[in-house]
């Protein structure tokens, strides 16, 4: 595995896994450059790059999402997939890609009071899915009902933006 000069302590800390994190209310923030659905985005002190995609919505239970990720070397992306409070926790998320089978349970924490997660740790075939894929879908249960739900994360550009972060590690590391 050929590794980026990045030092795991550049990254911002998230429970037991390193994560890019964004904070959930203002702060750390310092600077976004969209690209189509994702955008790199610079968070807490040091300005971490990450990628993130965001949909919100409201008005609507269960309607946001928020996946965020990072390079931890060239082949492998680390990050996170915040979901609205309101799912199955016990019951987890599972990852699709386009219309290929959904991925194994992984599991679904709380996260404060309105929102869970999921930690993401990606390399080799996954990576390569992303890259090529469509559509991203994370399936969950609704906690109160137990009927499945699907949070839909559109892949559009999601190489190219990647591609444009591992630069951007790849340069913060000189």
């Amino acid at each position: 595995m050929s590794k980026l000069a990045v030092s795991p302590s550049s990254l911002l800390l998230s429970g037991t896994v390193m994560v890019p994190m964004v904070p959930s209310s203002g702060g750390a923030v310092v600077g976004a450059k969209p690209c189509a659905d994702w955008e790199i985005t610079h968070v807490g002190p040091r300005g971490v790059p990450m990628m993130q995609y965001r949909h919100e919505d409201r008005a609507k239970a269960l309607a946001g999402i928020v996946m965020e990720l990072g390079w931890m070397s060239s082949d492998h992306m680390v990050g996170r997939i915040v979901l609205p409070a309101g799912l199955r926790l016990a019951d987890g998320a599972r990852i699709q890609i386009d219309d290929a089978p959904a991925g194994a349970r992984m599991p679904l924490h709380g996260f404060g009071r309105r929102d869970c997660m999921v930690d993401i740790s990606w390399t080799g075939a996954m990576i390569a899915a992303l890259y090529a894929g469509q559509v991203l879908k994370v399936h969950a249960r609704v906690a109160s009902s137990k009927k499945p739900v699907v949070f839909i994360v559109p892949l559009n550009r999601f190489g190219a933006v990647a591609d444009q972060l591992k630069e951007l590690m790849i340069q913060r590391s000189q």
